[in-house]
């Protein structure tokens, strides 16, 4: 049906005459006949004031393809009403795992950042404890020396129930380091290196707690296009773009210290990454949902 049959369908249906809908809206009789006649067509503003004397959605109203369910035998309007029922579910169920994993990444954020603080502090103190001769293979930690042994890429060390087990390239990258900076410079450069990671797991506990609050609110409300989940998003990607630039600093940072500059490791976040495009996906494809159900058009036709 087209707009104007919607409305005359509507408005009989309320025992409303046309003299009486145009003095609750304001028009004159004559405006309102043009619009069920399809002569005109009234201002969004008059539509809103429409669905509010009506009370009723928007689509009930502008729907080129509405069909007046009551007219439909009892079995079709079940499955109308169980198909709507069980998308909405779909729906729920979806927005109540994201939420979830919104949870659990803010909390692994933050149990991080607590391991990092831990790591800021006890970091330089391991380091003034700790001498190495990569070629001798011997590490020497808070006084007690340990005879490493090659086992493929690693130098392990195995004695009295203590198993340490070290990276060869790391541990001559730690040698390497102490010798070209000397030890204090040396753990500056790792100290702002964990800096960075603790403001990065920072940046990211805050972007899940966005998304937890985010498909908390696509779950509870009505529809997901509010402007609290817009500033939900908004927040989300300037967090994202504050972990992408502290991972590749922290990532400089490590590689200058233990002077591995023709590294390729970066610290990524591919699972925040995934999550933010799917909120956006998710929440396009209901926006999409709708605009198909309505036939609504978001720009004029030139």
């Amino acid at each position: 049906m087209k707009f104007g049959d919607n409305l005359k369908n509507i408005r009989r249906e309320k025992h409303i005459s046309q003299e009486e809908l145009a003095d609750k809206l304001g028009v004159s009789r004559q405006s309102v006949s043009k619009w069920e006649n399809g002569e005109n067509y009234p201002s969004m503003q008059n539509i809103m004031c429409l669905c509010t004397i009506f009370k009723c959605k928007m689509n009930d109203i502008v729907h080129e393809d509405m069909s007046d369910i009551k007219s439909l035998d009892e079995d079709i309007q079940m499955k109308v009403s169980s198909l709507n029922k069980e998308k909405q579910k779909k729906l729920k169920a979806i927005s109540k795992v994201l939420q979830v994993l919104g949870i659990i990444g803010k909390i692994v954020a933050r149990i991080g950042v607590g391991v990092m603080a831990f790591m800021l502090i006890f970091t330089p103190i391991m380091i003034t404890n700790t001498k190495v001769d990569s070629e001798a293979k011997t590490v020497t930690m808070f006084g007690k020396k340990l005879d490493l042994k090659e086992k493929g890429e690693r130098l392990v060390y195995h004695e009295d129930g203590d198993n340490v087990s070290i990276d060869k390239i790391t541990l001559e990258s730690y040698e390497r380091g102490i010798k070209q900076y000397g030890e204090l410079l040396f753990i500056v450069f790792v100290e702002i290196g964990i800096i960075t990671v603790i403001a990065l797991l920072v940046c990211t506990a805050k972007t899940m707690g966005h998304l937890e609050k985010l498909f908390k609110n696509i779950n509870s409300g009505d529809t997901p296009f509010t402007l609290e989940n817009v500033d939900h998003i908004k927040k989300m990607t300037y967090f994202m773009i504050a972990c992408i630039a502290l991972s590749a600093v922290s990532s400089a940072v490590f590689h200058l210290a233990f002077v591995r500059l023709d590294g390729n490791e970066t610290i990524t976040f591919d699972l925040v990454h995934i999550l933010f495009l799917f909120a956006i996906a998710y929440i396009f494809e209901y926006g999409y949902g709708l605009q198909a159900e309505s036939k609504a058009k978001l720009y004029d036709s030139e």
